[in-house]
């Protein structure tokens, strides 16, 4: 009988047996496959996790940076606003003195006749 099996650094079974050597049931009841599948699962878990973390970063930087510079832009678009709006405001009044101006004139050119 030849064995073909050592243990890794971490403890794990290795199996260097030629396949027709190695039953399934060998490998179930020895728990060489299901402590490797076990550390990949989790370890594709842990990185799953680390990467949702630093995904969920990334989103939560970009968004309170895209939000800083749309404070900007609607500030500077809420200035520009209010002096069009003061325009408009100043051409009104100019508009009410001019009906008065012309209501003044009007009158005045009755009373020169």
């Amino acid at each position: 009988f030849v064995d073909y099996t050592h243990t890794n650094c971490c403890g794990q079974f290795i199996c260097h047996a030629p396949s027709h050597l190695v039953t399934p049931l060998d490998t179930a009841s020895r728990g060489w496959t299901t402590r490797p599948l076990e550390a990949a699962l989790m370890e594709s878990i842990i990185v799953a996790c680390i990467t949702g973390v630093v995904t969920l970063i990334g989103v939560i930087l970009s968004n309170s940076k895209s939000r800083a510079v749309m404070e900007v832009k609607l500030d500077a678009l809420t200035e520009k606003v209010e002096k069009h709006n003061q325009v408009l405001e100043r051409t009104y009044r100019l508009k009410q003195y001019m009906a008065v101006a012309k209501h003044d004139i009007e009158s005045l050119k009755g009373k020169a006749d």
